[in-house]
């Protein structure tokens, strides 16, 4: 009898442990449905979802804005490269014509004789025209600072189209050949036309006026305003026996240089060694 009470007392702690501890789980419910610990996941959801939407336009002009300034800033780099190049070029073309200009330049230390196509002829075809030259240059004591020969290009190439068109069965001479023999003077050299200088350009707006008259009422040659306006422009005593050309050189140098010594060795001038 004892032993079936105390298991009714047992069953019965059971029974009353079992509805306490679902007392406390509907009260812990209960308690749970009064005072929600976070809002519904939903409304979370949708409040982010407005402010994403809200910041993507602005996002978006960012982006667009960013990509515009790259787009800018590689294009004027590009820009920039451009001209540096251009003008690398320039100054390398500058450079280079400035050399060339004094490749093409006589000295300015020595007396300078620019030798017109008469004489190179009387040089050529009379053996006595080059001793009366030497002859007359000794009696010029301010010339004495050293003789430098040189004549123009197109100086040489008129003298050998001359000679070709004179007679077809001469002897024809090449235009190194004949720089050796003008070399035979002395210090020589030979100067290339520059058709873009200043002196070019003065030399064919003389031409074109006709201002000088040469040999039978014919105006100067090009060839001719280009060795007067040589003359001028690098201080050369201009050689020749044209009086025409002689009359017409002094004239211009007084004109432009009015207080020039012709008899200055480094001075523009003109004369007849014959």
């Amino acid at each position: 009898m004892k032993n079936k009470d105390n298991l009714d007392s047992k069953k019965e702690k059971k029974v009353n442990k079992i509805k306490e501890q679902l007392a406390r789980l509907r009260a812990k419910l209960a308690s749970e449905n009064k005072h929600p610990s976070s809002p519904p996941k939903s409304k979370f959801k949708k409040t982010k979802d407005k402010a994403k939407q809200a910041e993507a336009p602005k996002k978006a002009k960012e982006v667009k804005e960013k990509k515009a300034r790259r787009k800018e800033e590689a294009k004027k780099k590009a820009k920039e490269a451009k001209e540096k190049k251009v003008r690398r070029k320039e100054e390398a073309k500058k450079e280079q014509e400035a050399m060339w200009r004094r490749l093409q330049e006589p000295p300015a230390d020595h007396c300078k004789l620019l030798l017109d196509t008469n004489i190179i002829k009387d040089i050529w075809n009379i053996p006595q025209a080059r001793d009366r030259l030497r002859n007359y240059l000794k009696k010029k004591p301010f010339w004495g600072i050293g003789l430098f020969y040189l004549t123009l290009d197109r100086v040489i190439e008129e003298f050998i189209d001359e000679r070709s068109r004179r007679s077809l069965y001469a002897q024809q001479y090449g235009y190194n050949e004949v720089c050796g023999m003008l070399s035979s003077l002395g210090t020589f050299q030979d100067f290339e036309l520059m058709t873009r200088s200043e002196y070019a350009r003065k030399a064919e707006e003389l031409c074109m006026s006709k201002k000088h008259i040469g040999r039978n009422g014919i105006p100067f040659s090009l060839v001719d305003c280009y060795l007067l306006e040589y003359a001028i422009e690098y201080s050369c005593k201009l050689v020749t026996r044209d009086k025409g050309l002689i009359n017409a050189t002094k004239k211009e140098i007084r004109l432009r240089l009015p207080n020039c010594e012709l008899t200055e060795g480094t001075s523009p001038g003109v004369f007849n060694p014959n």
